[in-house]
């Protein structure tokens, strides 16, 4: 009796085996990620954390389904429109993937999605503007202004409530030289939360230059009314100039004229200043010697 039992048994398990390599011949299976997404949250709620971003599925089917299967299509749904505030776990099925007729799920990691769902809250909250690199050579900075200067943001309470100040993203200013205004995204450093106005955001940025000072030692003196018999001691002067800071990099010795008037005089000696003439924007700080000393010869 107990030979006729063993028999019967081993007979099932090889007709089980049997069924089993015929129902799986030609089937194939491939692994990959999709993204996981939740649709229909109901109003009022707002998603605070899920315990995975994506998930690992196996697909199973033929040849011919798994050659044509773009796995980059696939997506992970959970449908939110029952939930409740608090915490919830949703069973991954079959129903949760998108997937083409034919081929059907051999595996699901994580099998179960941990979510929870807390009160939407809505505040305004300060911009503060972020700067990127810095002004050009002679320029600074002077001010920042953003308009509007606060922002609404949205999102879960817990996380709205920790939100004081928001920045914008990095305002580039390295090849900024005058006043300007410019369009400025603003960045979310905490998720998930959101930007609820609609209206755009303007950096107001005043630019101002940086003044300074430069030497030019030994610039010759050029005489208006040249003479043959005239001596000037010194024929060279030293001049300070004062300006913005880029105009001084650029400026040149030959861009300082110096100029001396003779005097219609009989021979002799004279000590009279020399006239400097500077390019727009510059000031004369000071010079060195302030009278020349002229010597007119007999002709």
């Amino acid at each position: 009796m107990f030979t006729n039992l063993g028999i019967k048994f081993l007979s099932f398990i090889l007709a089980l085996a049997l069924w089993f390599y015929v129902t799986n011949q030609g089937k194939y299976e491939i692994s990959f990620s999709v993204p996981l997404q939740f649709t229909n949250i109901p109003k009022g709620l707002e998603l605070l954390r899920s315990s995975a971003e994506y998930i690992t599925l196996r697909a199973r089917g033929s040849e011919d389904k798994m050659r044509n299967l773009s796995p980059q299509k696939i997506q992970a749904s959970i449908d939110l429109s029952s939930s409740k505030k608090g915490e919830s776990i949703f069973y991954l099925t079959m129903d949760n993937f998108n997937l083409p007729k034919g081929i059907s799920v051999a595996k699901i990691a994580p099998p179960n999605i941990k979510i929870k769902l807390e009160e939407t809250l809505a505040r305004e909250v300060s911009i503060i503007p972020k700067l990127k690199g810095k002004a050009p050579y002679g320029y600074r900075v002077k001010k920042v202004r953003i308009t509007p200067a606060m922002a609404s943001i949205a999102g879960p309470n817990s996380i709205v409530k920790k939100a004081s100040e928001i920045h914008t993203n990095p305002i580039d200013v390295s090849e900024i030289t005058e006043d300007t205004v410019q369009t400025v995204s603003l960045q979310l450093s905490l998720q998930p939360l959101r930007i609820i106005q609609t209206t755009p955001f303007y950096a107001h940025i005043t630019i101002e230059e940086i003044l300074g000072t430069r030497d030019f030692p030994g610039l010759p003196i050029t005489i208006n009314n040249p003479t043959d018999n005239v001596i000037l001691e010194p024929p060279e002067i030293k001049v300070v100039i004062k300006g913005p800071l880029a105009i001084l990099q650029s400026l040149k010795k030959e861009d300082v004229i110096v100029k001396l008037d003779l005097p219609k005089k009989k021979a002799g000696t004279y000590h009279l200043p020399a006239s400097i003439e500077l390019p727009d924007r510059l000031l004369l700080v000071n010079s060195e010697p302030k009278l020349v000393t002229v010597k007119i010869g007999r002709k």
